[in-house]
């Protein structure tokens, strides 16, 4: 796609420096100071720049679609109209989960006279009724076991009973101690952040859980820069998904082009580099901007393809009539601005002899006599012509 191959001159005329054109009248230019400028040209397509997303505010089913991909739309027009079941639900479910947390909240607010803490402290009263009465007849038995009035088995039966309920003593102490911890610190903070985040997700929803979708801007709406390649009709599915791209408001005024450049061309095209885009679509109307970016990853579209990398354009505004005329998805000529000099000293690349690093050129002296061989350094090079920035100066008559 590269119209100018940097240094081709150096293959095409190297050749000519054994040469002898005797037979043909001598050619010759004066070295002048004058503006040069190299191109390279592209061919891609105008892209949205600008541009703001369309997102499903929930999961839910779609009613109706009222756009087709590439209508100008403007701002809050009527897009896309959801199920009032789903409306509906959704609302529910944020409410639910509110409440929920609400009551959470609550709980631990209130935790120390709370039901946990009532059943935990009941526990521990009956462990320790238990353990005192095991206590009170283990003494008495002990008192008629020395006398020999009650068995041995009788006596080392109430000795494991009370190690059974001095055991659950403790068990009931450690549980009272765990259900008061849980009533604190960071169970009370984990509450307080569920509590927060129902309640935002509750605003959210009433402000978004509306029947409807419409244009947040004025523009174009095309598809997402995710989606799918199928005809041009608004194809947005039945259900979506809370947060799902389901399209995109282009604006005209920041429209841009999408291109390839080959791997030999990343050298020559750089972001900042100023562009002129024509196109058959605007056929006579000319649109200015600069390169936004190169990528920095090759795209293979086959094993065996050529590397390319995509690159933008970053177009300038347009004004109203151009905006009209200009559609996304439009054909584009692209000419990059590879290289410019308000004041070079350019001569015809035929005039070059000699090899890269070794140009010479013939230079006849003020008085119109004999041409003399002088070599010279070269700049920038295309097939306009060559910039010589050293050997030459303006007024020099360079014949070939």
């Amino acid at each position: 796609m590269l119209a100018v191959a940097a240094l081709v001159w150096i293959a095409s005329f190297g050749g000519m420096a054994g040469g002898d054109d005797r037979g043909s009248n001598p050619r010759s230019v004066e070295v002048r100071s004058e503006p040069f400028t190299l191109s390279a040209h592209f061919t891609g397509q105008i892209v949205p720049g600008d541009q703001v997303d369309v997102a499903a505010p929930f999961d839910g089913a779609v009613r109706e679609v009222h756009f087709s991909f590439g209508d100008q739309v403007a701002q809050d027009d009527l897009l896309i109209t959801f199920d009032p079941a789903d409306v509906a639900r959704v609302r529910a479910e944020a409410e639910a989960a509110w409440l929920r947390a609400e009551d959470a909240m609550a709980r631990i607010e209130d935790w120390n006279d709370g039901t946990e803490m009532r059943r935990a402290r009941r526990a521990l009263e009956s462990a320790e009724t238990d353990l005192r009465d095991v206590e009170r007849r283990l003494e008495e038995t002990a008192a008629l076991f020395e006398r020999g009035l009650v068995s041995r088995n009788e006596h080392d039966g109430l000795v494991q009973q009370e190690r059974s309920r001095r055991r659950a003593f403790v068990q009931a102490l450690e549980e009272l101690a765990e259900t008061q911890r849980r009533g604190e610190g960071t169970e009370r903070r984990i509450a307080y952040l569920e509590r927060e985040l129902a309640r935002t997700q509750m605003q959210s929803v009433e402000a978004g859980a509306v029947m409807e979708i419409r244009a947040p801007s004025d523009g174009v709406i095309v598809r997402p820069s995710s989606g799918r390649e199928s005809d041009e009709t608004g194809d947005v599915s039945l259900r979506v998904s809370r947060g799902q791209v389901l399209g995109a408001i282009a604006s005209p005024d920041g429209l841009g082009v999408r291109f390839h450049l080959d791997e030999g061309d990343l050298g020559i095209v750089s972001p900042g580099q100023p562009v002129t885009v024509t196109g058959p679509g605007f056929d006579g109307t000319e649109l200015s901007g600069r390169i936004s970016g190169v990528s920095g990853q090759a795209d293979r579209s086959g094993r065996d393809a050529m590397a390319s990398f995509a690159a933008n354009i970053r177009l300038d505004p347009l004004g109203p009539d151009t905006a009209e005329r200009v559609r996304i998805g439009m054909t584009a000529n692209i000419e990059v601005v590879t290289y410019h000099s308000d004041a070079a000293l350019v001569i015809p690349p035929e005039a070059v002899q000699g090899g890269s690093g070794a140009a010479w050129v013939m230079v006849r002296d003020g008085s119109g006599g004999s041409a003399e061989r002088r070599d010279i350094e070269i700049g920038q090079a295309g097939p306009v012509g060559v910039e010589v920035v050293g050997g030459l100066r303006p007024g020099d008559v360079v014949i070939w």
